[in-house]
């Protein structure tokens, strides 16, 4: 029986369950132990980092990632540490480069490789005999290494030349798997010991060769970071869309009354105009926010204004606390089995999860009947939100930005990239043994206040090392509120795909009002934790039986949205 008929498991569950193909290839594979590597910071590695803000190739139109950050190099020969890792430890199967190929190709998957399965376009997640282990950067989709052609976002638009630009596509590089790798290995130092662990580990990186080489061996050569990996799905994509879309079979609707619900808001809150919902959504209070935030810091205006349109804190004496919200919920029944999701729209959901649905839903049941009058869909929202800021502020204990900077394509004071959003946090299952639901990953563009280079002269002179304190603890402010606003709903990666959008706006006022509710919980507990525990930012504390519904409640979300790719 092959993979699309095999009934699902809960490894199709937590690592995903739209198989791919793999074919070992030519190329290299470095090991990676922590004590060897570091940044590099001499005067020819700083200007290779300043030479990726240009162009390369005979026609320079190549571009490559600009990471704006020191990059990261062997410190000492292999043969003089004898806790160096070799390859040869590593799963047989994994010791060659690996390389997302067609089904149809007739190359043999690797002996050793007993499932792989894809993580978005780029990567995939697959299983040995020794564990799980991601492979981020080999190939788009089964496509091998692509270029794409794009407009050359230094050339005006009114220019009268036009030019493009080419990026290999599929891939990392090996100044970013490095760098990844090595963010892996210094958090996990730092951060376990606080319980709050990666859903990465550090393991090493390919670098292919020919034929993997769109432009030869000299420029951009594709590489891919090596992980061992704890989960793959997403709390945006995966859990929160899929919570969104189960609300009304989780909750008993004909119980909800608006007034009620309007009465759970503080009268901050619902004294502030709304257009088109019952009452401000947190999104859009979140929104407001990081604009008052990004116009402080221009001095546009107070430096402490709170929000633009929204005058209020942003903590319990505006925001509704979801976590004690009095919800009816309701059972589900085995055998009725909701529509799920992909990037093209709904479907009947596949008969393949009918049996790992039933089973979740008994699960549910069984926790639900223990918990009498508490809410777990208010203790999981407060949860992962505390979950969340327990992240942040332990990446920013340690001076570490996520990756929030400035490059070539912000052309406005106020734009800037931002990897913390809701799609770089990935599903623990129980098995971990930890009380956290989520664990980070995606740090191929971190950096730290030490190892940051002005590579495009955004805010110091271009090449300068370092940043000062103060600007460092704007911008991981800038990054906190950014956060703040991606968890709430107001980006892609933290709610419902675009081909569901309708089906949310058709939910009834009731509905919208306890979901927002439920985020206005998950924003107070996420500040809770970054904040700092006070009346302001109530928090659901840890509750057994309901952190076993709240497992539940997100294997069910899951399986909703599980052949969606983030």
């Amino acid at each position: 029986m092959s993979s699309e008929e095999s009934p699902a498991d809960l490894d199709e569950l937590y690592f995903g369950s739209v198989p791919v193909h793999l074919a070992s290839v030519g190329g290299e594979t470095i090991a990676y132990s922590h004590d060897e590597w570091g940044p590099v910071s001499d005067p020819p590695a700083i200007r290779t980092v300043l030479e990726r803000a240009g162009r390369f190739g005979p026609n320079n139109d190549i571009i490559v990632p600009a990471i704006p950050a020191l990059d990261i190099a062997r410190l000492a020969d292999r043969s003089d540490n004898p806790d160096s890792e070799d390859v040869s430890v590593w799963p047989a199967a994994l010791r060659n480069p690996l390389l997302k190929v067609h089904p149809e190709s007739g190359v043999p998957c690797p002996d050793g490789i007993l499932k792989a399965m894809a993580s978005g376009v780029r990567s995939c997640v697959l299983k040995t005999a020794e564990g799980w282990f991601r492979l981020k950067g080999c190939g788009n989709f089964s496509d091998g290494f692509i270029v794409r052609e794009v407009a050359d976002p230094l050339v005006t638009a009114d220019s009268e030349v036009k030019t493009v630009t080419r990026q290999v596509r599929g891939s990392a590089w090996l100044h970013t798997a490095l760098r990844e790798n090595y963010v892996l290995a210094q958090l996990a130092k730092a951060l376990e010991p606080q319980g709050i662990i990666g859903a990465n580990a550090a393991h090493g990186v390919y670098l292919y060769g020919p034929p993997n080489q769109p432009f030869g061996p000299a420029v951009s050569v594709p590489a891919c970071v090596v992980c061992k990996t704890l989960g793959d799905r997403r709390l945006g994509t995966h859990v929160l869309a899929g919570l969104e879309l189960l609300l009304p079979q989780l909750l008993d609707t004909t119980t909800l009354d608006a007034k009620a619900l309007i009465a759970e808001f503080p009268p901050a809150r619902t004294a502030l105009h709304s257009i088109g919902d019952p009452i401000v959504s947190t999104a859009t209070l979140m929104c407001d926010h990081m604009l008052a935030f990004e116009f402080g810091v221009l001095g546009m205006v107070e430096e402490t204004s709170q929000g633009l349109d929204f005058a209020v804190p942003r903590d319990g004496t505006s925001m509704a606390n979801g976590s004690t919200l009095k919800l009816k919920h309701q059972p589900l029944r085995k055998g009725v089995y909701p529509r799920q999701w992909t990037e093209k729209g709904s479907k009947e959901m596949d008969c393949r999860w009918w049996g790992l649905w039933d089973r979740c839903v008994g699960d549910y049941n069984t926790a639900l009947a223990r918990l009498e009058d508490k809410s777990p869909l208010g203790y999981l929202y407060s949860r992962l939100g505390n979950d969340c800021g327990k992240i942040l502020k332990a990446m920013h204990g340690q001076r570490i930005s996520w990756g929030t900077y400035q490059d070539e394509l912000c052309v406005d004071p106020s734009q800037w990239h931002c990897n913390a959003h809701a799609n770089n946090l990935v599903i623990l299952s129980e098995a971990t043994g930890t009380d956290m639901f989520v664990g980070y990953l995606d740090l191929d563009m971190a950096f730290d206040d030490a190892t940051f280079v002005s590579v495009y002269g955004k805010g110091s002179p271009k090449g300068t090392v370092g940043t000062p304190v103060a600007d460092h603890d704007i911008l991981l402010k800038r990054e906190h509120v950014n956060f703040m606003e991606v968890l709430a709903g107001a980006d892609a990666s933290s709610g419902v795909p675009s081909v569901a959008a309708s089906v949310i706006e058709a939910h009834s006022d009731e509905l919208k009002l306890a979901k927002t509710a439920l985020v206005d919980g998950l924003i107070l507990g996420y500040r809770s934790a970054y904040d700092g525990p006070s009346e302001k930012y109530p928090v659901a504390p840890f509750d057994p039986d309901l952190q076993e519904a709240g497992h539940a409640l997100i294997k069910l979300a899951i399986i909703v949205m599980a052949d969606f790719l983030p």
